[in-house]
């Protein structure tokens, strides 16, 4: 059994969840989970089963979540903004056997219809407890929470109560708990499984980090199909404090939700994110004096920024990814803010990190950069359905992540290696443009990447998005660059944007190449 979903009767009145529409008490969540496991029981999930979760952050979505783990299955949360073909790949390929969605409104998607799309034998199904869907053989039954479905392949909640039947947990710290596909910002996404007892372990870690307590109100933007967003519910839920979520992110309403729930820690993490709301026009008025601590990712300039924006809030940062389970360092809130606003911090207890040099496979002399390596028992189980181990002999990880420790053994994460690329046979790092691109005071947002060049072989192209009213041109850029880089190292492109290609929570940079190598050969 999951030991957060069993203490949850514990904290009885407590307030637990705030999310859009609906605010639950602990004892109300918990009678809430119990009616959900017996749901999911009545439609044959088991220990070891599959469910797929294709919700947004909604209350709904966190029963079901803990419902399914407290049985022994392992949960498939699916990403929102998938379009059809995403959803047919990453549904078959992970052998979900019961798929929960619903209509959401507010806007949102129909996912129901988006589901029809992407299997369309669903439209010829007889049963909706016996699916047959080629592209998706596992597939046992689709839960349309909400309003009635208009397929009789969708199966009701009040349908699903009908057959609803008691079974005893049955879970082990070992057991799996997670398969949990990566963004998919290249190809098709990865499924990295994980297992119960470490997941847990390291979302007790990442609250401590942050301070949390029983009386806090910890809000998360980031959504739960991702382990930034579950991490933070798993930590806050185990301790007894409340977690506020919404099913979509706008800075207006974060800033509401900060002021009116008195929020005490915000795991705002991205920087995108990070500068919406710092750049909203009601940032200056929203009484945020209740809040304590705030995840900030992103480069010093902008840490320094959110450190001055909220002089009551310590900001910590940290470093890790779905592989290694989420996160695998953090700053301490009681670290110096120097170190919070240039390094992720710390590994977790039992979390061992090493630099090695991505050539020639050697750990580098101590200050070197090289590649991020992760050795713990949060590192990912496997890779779903593939054979290879993802993890050497000696139990690392590679993350492909570029890094060094700092003279006091912080982690300084430096960007990705496949952002490193060759100009004129010099290495540059796309974070080292970036991080003087945001220094400049019209400059928000910047993220750089390589076109080829015939000269030089690549040369980098800078996106650049500005603060609102400022104004800059690309050559003033370039040479605010030409100041502080080499000349190698300028850009030699350099467009403005408003409105960035987006996974969930990261700029999809192939995209921006895309559509400037596009431009390009138009203009030849």
């Amino acid at each position: 059994m999951l030991e957060v979903a069993r203490r949850l009767g514990s904290y009885g009145d407590v307030e637990a969840l705030v999310t859009d529409d609906e605010r639950l008490t602990y004892q109300e969540l918990d009678e809430r989970v119990t009616q959900v496991v017996r749901r999911l029981s009545g439609l044959g999930v088991r220990r070891g089963g599959r469910v797929g979760l294709l919700m947004p952050n909604t209350a709904s979505m966190i029963c079901h979540l803990l419902a399914a783990w407290d049985i022994g299955a392992v949960v498939v949360p699916l990403n929102t903004r998938y379009r059809s073909h995403e959803l047919q790949y990453v549904v078959g390929h992970s052998d979900i056997e019961v798929l929960v969605t619903g209509q959401f409104g507010g806007g949102f998607p129909d996912l129901g219809e988006r589901l029809l799309a992407a299997f369309p034998a669903l439209r010829t199904q007889a049963d909706p407890l016996a699916l047959s869907v080629p592209d998706a053989p596992a597939l046992r039954s689709i839960v349309m929470l909400g309003a009635a479905p208009v397929e009789p392949a969708f199966v009701t909640a009040e349908q699903c109560d009908a057959l609803a039947a008691d079974l005893p947990a049955d879970r082990a710290a070992d057991d799996e708990l997670l398969l949990i596909y990566t963004s998919g910002t290249t190809a098709h996404p990865k499924g990295v499984v994980h297992s119960l007892g470490a997941f847990v372990q390291t979302a007790r870690h990442t609250a401590a980090s942050m301070g949390v307590q029983v009386g806090d109100v910890v809000w998360d933007p980031l959504p739960l199909f991702h382990t930034g967003g579950l991490l933070p519910l798993l930590g806050t839920l185990d301790l007894g404090a409340t977690f506020v979520t919404s099913a979509h992110f706008d800075p207006g309403t974060g800033l509401e939700l900060l002021a009116r729930e008195r929020v005490t820690a915000a795991y705002v993490a991205f920087s995108t994110l990070v500068t919406s709301l710092l750049d909203h026009p009601d940032f200056a008025t929203t009484d945020v004096s209740a809040l304590r601590w705030i995840l900030a990712i992103g480069p010093e300039g902008l840490l320094d920024r959110v450190q001055r924006s909220l002089p009551g809030a310590v900001q910590v940062s940290c470093y890790g990814c779905t592989e290694a389970g989420g996160v695998v360092v953090y700053n301490d809130v009681t670290d110096p803010a120097a170190a919070r606003a240039t390094t992720a911090g710390n590994p977790f207890p039992g979390v061992q990190i090493r630099i090695v040099d991505p050539v020639q496979g050697r750990q580098v002399n101590a200050g070197g950069t090289g590649e991020i390596q992760v050795r713990s028992d949060a590192v990912l189980r496997r890779y779903h359905r593939e054979p290879a181990s993802p993890v050497d002999g000696e139990g690392w990880f590679a993350t492909g992540d570029l890094g060094r420790f700092d003279d006091d053994g912080r982690l300084v994460f430096l960007g990705r290696l496949k952002d490193m690329f060759k100009i004129g046979g010099e290495n540059v790092a796309a974070s080292e443009i970036e991080f003087v691109l945001a220094a400049h005071q019209a400059v928000t947002f910047a993220q750089v990447v390589s076109v080829p060049d015939e000269r030089l072989s690549e040369v980098a192209a800078a996106f650049v998005e500005l603060k609102p009213g400022a104004a800059v041109t690309a050559d003033e850029l370039r040479e605010f660059c030409a100041q502080r880089l080499a000349s190698f190292k300028v850009p030699r492109h350099v467009r403005m944007v408003e409105e960035w290609p987006m996974s969930a929570t990261k700029v999809q940079k192939f995209k921006l190449r895309d559509q400037l190598l596009d431009e390009l050969a138009v203009g030849a």
